[in-house]
């Protein structure tokens, strides 16, 4: 009794699973992500066909995980497309950071604005260009997510004073004992 309790339980959240099971490391991050790329196709025309392409093949990939994950044997076909899938979201992702960057040289500020809250730009890779741009053309307060970095480049930096400081008096100490 218990193992038929188990098994339809298990069954029962196979079934209702958002997104397939197998290479799931890999097929979660394409997957959740659909969704914003769905909210940024109005701002980037150009981007379109290429995002709404990426977005069919992620659909018939999908389905192709629930079918791998009932049948392993199509398992090995299955990571082949979630590889050619991620070729496809990394390529679109280098646009987006190409159309990032061409804002900034425009001074752009409410495409840079939609592609930063947008969530599909890594700030920790480009955060070292943003944030000159978005201190010259933005109050603080704008980007919620850019302040948050500024106060951590602060903090760091205060941290780095401190030590400096703190590393002087130990030389100087040693040098007044000897």
């Amino acid at each position: 009794m218990y193992r038929l309790t188990l098994s339809f339980l298990l069954a029962c959240s196979l079934s209702f699973a958002a997104t397939p099971l197998p290479y799931a490391n890999l097929g979660d991050k394409i997957y959740n992500s659909t969704g914003l790329y769905k909210k940024l196709m109005p701002e980037l025309p150009h981007l379109k066909s290429k995002i709404e392409t990426y977005l069919q093949h992620v659909k018939a990939i999908k389905a192709m995980g629930f079918e791998a994950e009932m049948n392993s044997a199509s398992g090995k076909d299955y990571l082949k497309e979630l590889r050619k899938l991620e070729h496809e979201r990394e390529s679109i992702l280098i646009s987006i950071n190409a159309d990032l960057y061409n804002a900034m040289d425009a001074n752009k500020a409410t495409l840079f604005q939609t592609l930063i809250l947008s969530g599909l730009v890594d700030l920790d890779k480009v955060g070292d260009d943003v944030l000159p741009f978005y201190k010259q053309h933005f109050k603080k307060g704008s980007i919620d997510v850019l302040d948050e970095m500024l106060l951590e480049q602060e903090r760091y930096r205060n941290s780095a004073r401190k030590m400096h400081v703190d590393y002087t008096k130990q030389v100087e100490m040693r040098r007044i004992s000897r």
